[in-house]
């Protein structure tokens, strides 16, 4: 009789073949359904780890594509540092360039102050005025023009 108790290796329970009654189809059939249920989740979990290994593994991912990297990584620092808005700014400055007043910044700070408190700064006509006033004031002193340097 020893010969007909065979060990199984799921849970090492004997099992007596003699005595084992056959499940009825029903249950057979729902142990196989459950049986294979299993095997596809292992193999999902499988799958799963390796699509999460794979997508974690950065320094395989740069070695496998180091110019797509470097120019992923040169695009994250344009976005980063502005580069949009300069690059807007630059072209619309070499499309529409602004009129520069050759008199501008030659008021002294305290005049501009005045200017400023007062509201008269706003007036483009008023300030035009007193740039050119200015200017005439300065080339008649002899002081209007660039400072002479070693150079010149």
């Amino acid at each position: 009789m020893s010969d007909a108790i065979e060990r199984t290796p799921a849970d090492d329970v004997p099992v007596d073949l003699d005595k084992a009654v056959e499940p009825e189809p029903g249950v057979a059939e729902a142990m196989l359904e459950i049986e294979t249920a299993r095997t596809e989740v292992a193999a999902a979990l499988d799958e799963l780890n390796d699509a999460t290994q794979s997508a974690l593994d950065v320094p395989a991912k740069i070695r496998r594509n180091p110019a797509k990297t470097a120019a992923l990584a040169g695009g994250a620092g344009f976005l980063i540092f502005g580069g949009p808005r300069r690059t807007a700014r630059f072209v619309a400055s070499m499309v529409r360039p602004s009129p520069r007043d050759p008199h501008e910044g030659l008021l002294p700070d305290e005049i501009e102050q005045v200017l400023r408190d007062t509201g008269v700064a706003e007036d483009p006509e008023v300030r035009r005025a007193l740039d050119e006033d200015f200017a005439e004031y300065l080339k008649s002193k002899g002081r209007y023009g660039p400072t002479p340097s070693a150079a010149t």
